[in-house]
């Protein structure tokens, strides 16, 4: 399969508006096979192409591509016993250009391959119990091999409770660009090492005929974060510490009728970075989620949701509007056509609208990037798209405007 997508939207860089156009182009071929009955396998290879244009201040183009080859593999052992494997090789490229200055300068030119191991076993223990427990292994660069675990139980007390327990650990190895980059006011810093993640999920839902709801307890500790150090006038990558979240999110989903049903979420998060300062990030700690949404056995589906963000209340003061509380509405209607004149099932017409921002509203977060201590407009106001989407037997192709 392939695609290729574009995205424009304006930029705002210290109080200059410029316009910023992300490209991308993939494809994959793959192949799968039953290795045995109990065994089935598969082979991809993946090929993204991206590019990147800024204007205004930022003034910059960037052009990567990357390479992915991943074997996966499924094997029911016994019964109770399930195992998951594979490996993958990866290789990214990637420039970038400054065009503050004539003639323009090459900031950025870099290439790593990287390659990686996982494995996961799931295991039946009791007709009630199951255990999982896995790791991956990444081999990143120059980068010291990393091995991250994975482990869980999920409990089943009753055909409609579920109660599960998981721990997990993840890593993100800093980009060729955090490594590598000289613009004139940014440096990269080839000594990063990755920023790494440890999470505790307890969760608990219930489901009956109409409705799903469920609680979820988190604990995650981000380590040696990657950020910019802008204590200095040429700015600079650096791992800059840790930072401890904590949260509770509630969910749930009532179907009034059968193509009828509501879906809402709260969710409540603090953290404490290594110095015992709370709520250092630009995530607020409260935030919700509520909607309606509609399908019908004509092709018809259509929903309204509204997004809440609780705001940073304690920022400080702010020339610009403040990073206040405010909602998001947003809208999607979808009409598979081919419905009307009965065409050949492998064959669709699909419309659709979709609607962020229905309000109008205007968003102002922190001017993190600037280091102003100012905001900046991230949403300015109501953004519709109108497509088509047309498919010719097991090949589609989409087109927004």
């Amino acid at each position: 399969m392939s695609s290729m997508t574009q995205w424009e939207s304006s930029n705002f860089v210290r109080g200059e508006v410029g316009t910023s156009a992300w490209r991308r182009a993939f494809a994959d071929v793959g192949y799968a096979a039953k290795a045995a009955a109990n065994w089935d396998t598969s082979v991809n290879l993946t090929y993204t192409r991206n590019t990147f244009d800024g204007t205004g201040l930022a003034m910059i183009e960037r052009a990567s591509h990357e390479f992915v080859l991943e074997w996966t593999n499924f094997v029911t052992l016994t019964p109770t016993d399930r195992l998951t494997f594979g490996a993958l090789y990866n290789y990214i490229q990637g420039h970038e250009l400054y065009l503050g200055v004539s003639p323009s300068v090459t900031i950025s030119d870099a290439s790593r391959p990287g390659e990686a191991a996982y494995a996961q076993l799931d295991h039946r223990l009791t007709a009630t119990l199951r255990a999982i427990g896995g790791f991956q292994a990444n081999k990143i660069g120059a980068l010291d091999l990393d091995i991250v675990p994975r482990a869980g139980v999920i409990w089943t007390p009753k055909a409609r409770v579920n109660v599960k327990a998981l721990y997990g650990q993840a890593f993100r190895a800093p980009s060729i660009n955090e490594t590598s980059l000289n613009h004139p006011q940014l440096k990269g810093n080839p000594n990063l090492v990755p920023e790494s993640v440890g999470t505790f999920d307890l969760g608990v839902t219930y489901q009956q005929n109409r409705i799903e709801a469920g609680v979820n307890y988190f604990r995650s500790k981000l380590t040696d974060s990657i950020s910019v150090d802008t204590s200095h006038a040429l700015w600079r990558y650096q791992n800059l510490g840790d930072v401890t979240f904590h949260g509770v999110e509630l969910e749930s989903k009532y179907y009034i009728t059968k193509n009828v049903f509501l879906m809402g979420s709260v969710l409540y998060q603090t953290n404490t970075d290594g110095d015992g300062n709370h709520d250092v990030t630009i995530v607020p700690n409260v935030g919700g989620k509520a909607g309606i949404s509609y399908a019908s056995a004509s092709g018809l589906t259509a929903s309204v949701f509204d997004g809440y963000d609780g705001g940073l209340p304690n920022y400080g003061a702010t020339l610009n509007p403040g990073p206040s509380a405010h909602h998001l509405v947003n809208a999607h209607v979808r009409l598979d056509a081919s419905h009307y004149w009965h065409a050949d099932a492998a064959r669709g017409l699909t419309l659709f609208v979709h609607a962020d921002n229905l309000a109008n509203q205007q968003v102002w977060m922190p001017d993190l990037g600037g280091n102003t201590g100012d905001t900046i407009p991230v949403d300015r106001g109501r953004t519709i798209y109108v497509g088509v989407e047309l498919s010719l037997g097991k090949l589609a192709t989409a087109s927004a405007q």
